[in-house]
């Protein structure tokens, strides 16, 4: 990537080098192979910098039901437009259709390319008479806790689905992370803050919290934001949970029996 050099570490521009590389951060390494003036060295900050990859960002732009107003003995349809926002394709995934907090179906969502969207749409039969919420949810993540009463260097997020110590596991070499507040890091239970904020155990243990300090970079987020994704879809794949939810099944209706 870049071979040893002799660098020359001067006050006058602030003790600091800069090594031209081409490759992503996940293989850069910095190795000190010798020091004119001591036995060994050490670097105070090691950044990265350069451009941010390209990720997919999908969305839920809309939602719809046929017929418009229906009665209980019809069949009904609700659809969903998802867009991708950002600036990759995004692979196949699904959108889980929700009357309030009961999923009631799933849709597939076929590769998009960045900035395309697509309405999908699933027939989720006929429907007790009332007033309900439709809600469209596609690659299932949630923020816990206010989205804008919170510290601005923390973000808790849940992902559907897979075990944040999953997560955590394929992040660990590029990423320092934790699963719990940080007074529960060093232990499997889930924060007891995020279960106080009323997320269900399932979530709780599926929760990431990412935090920011003053020397973190957008290129550092961007790039923490695209491994993560990565992960969880890698995880999601083989998750037996995840294709159970993809056909439509609510998890919450299974009785689990310890073996």
């Amino acid at each position: 990537m870049s071979p040893a050099t002799v660098y020359t570490f001067n006050p006058a521009t602030s003790n600091t080098v800069t090594i031209p590389v081409s490759a992503t951060v996940a293989d850069v390494r910095l190795s000190i192979t010798t020091n004119s003036g001591a036995p060994a060295g050490q670097v105070a900050e090691f950044q990265v910098i350069g451009t941010p990859a390209p990720n997919p960002d999908l969305t839920v732009t809309g939602s719809s039901w046929t017929p418009t107003s229906p009665v209980e003995t019809d069949s009904i349809t609700v659809s969903a437009t998802v867009r991708n926002a950002g600036t990759a394709g995004s692979g196949s995934t699904d959108v889980n259709l929700y009357l309030g907090a009961t999923k009631v179906g799933t849709a597939p969502v076929g590769v998009l390319a960045a900035g395309a969207s697509t309405t999908v749409s699933a027939n989720i039969g006929p429907q007790n008479a009332g007033s309900y919420q439709l809600v469209a949810k596609v690659d299932e993540a949630y923020v816990n806790g206010s989205a804008g009463r919170r510290l601005p260097h923390n973000l808790n997020i849940s992902f559907a689905y897979v075990e944040g110590e999953s997560v955590l596991m394929g992040l660990n070499k590029d990423v320092a992370l934790s699963s719990g507040s940080a007074c529960t890091s060093a232990t499997l239970e889930p924060s007891y803050v995020i279960s106080a904020l009323g997320v269900d155990a399932e979530l709780a243990h599926s929760s990431i919290r990412f935090g920011l300090h003053r020397f973190s970079t957008e290129e550092e987020v961007d790039f923490v934001g695209v491994r993560t994704v990565e992960v969880v879809l890698r995880l999601r794949e083989m998750s037996p949970l995840y294709e159970l939810a993809k056909e439509g099944v609510d998890l919450r209706s299974i009785n689990w029996k310890a073996e």
